[in-house]
């Protein structure tokens, strides 16, 4: 018995040291040269130029929503625009996030060992890592996808106990949902499968949406 704990133990103590890796790794390839895409988020967050003559000129004609270079744009007056290493910092930190995100807001009724295996595959997957230190809206999505992710879950599971989804869930989902959408269009993606599974899930279970 008391081997078994140890030996537990040791295994959790190994965990939370490969999750603090992965964290540590989000920082290590942020003065890189652009790469091509990255190139293109350099232009359009160029803080010496107007947001409007952005806006027309490269953002409304870009296949991809937006909202994250306009944050960008916005970050860039505060910081030395130029060196890459300012320019990823954001998404590093948004990939760090998405993993403390993943941490504590990982749904409880589906256990510890769940909980750290996956925030362990989220902090040390390589492409985690690799997206966490590119200068697009890669890592931003991810930390608002785990929430909306999570969210969708407890609600359909109410949805599945045939009890009410309360007004303060709602709005959570609806604004996290359109920032995401707003930022990626596999963001888009991501939400419309979640509203479409959670009126499915309604239909089947003859249980209205409603607060």
């Amino acid at each position: 018995m008391l081997k078994n704990k140890i030996i537990r133990n040791l295994l959790t103590g190994l965990i939370f040291v490969t999750i603090a890796a992965g964290l540590v790794a989000r920082f290590t390839l942020l003065t890189m040269s652009f790469e091509y895409d990255e190139l293109f988020t350099a232009v359009t967050t160029d803080p010496t130029l107007s947001l409007g003559w952005i806006w027309v000129n490269w953002l409304v004609p870009d296949v991809h929503p937006p909202l994250y270079n306009v944050l960008l744009w916005l970050y860039n007056h505060c910081v030395p625009y130029g060196p890459e290493v300012w320019l990823r910092l954001p998404s590093a930190l948004c990939g760090v996030g998405a993993v403390v995100c993943g941490w504590l807001l990982f749904p409880r009724y589906l256990g510890k060992t769940a909980r750290l295996i996956f925030t362990a595959v989220l902090a040390c997957h390589q492409f985690m890592i690799l997206y966490s230190q590119q200068a697009r809206a890669y890592a931003w999505v991810l930390l608002l996808a785990v929430p909306v992710t999570f969210m969708f879950l407890n609600m359909s599971r109410r949805v599945w106990h045939r009890k009410n989804i309360s007004l303060k869930q709602w709005l959570w989902f609806g604004g996290l949902s359109l920032v995401l959408a707003w930022s990626h269009y596999f963001g888009t993606l991501l939400v419309g499968i979640c509203y479409v599974l959670l009126f499915v899930q309604a239909w089947r279970y003859r249980r209205p949406l409603k607060m």
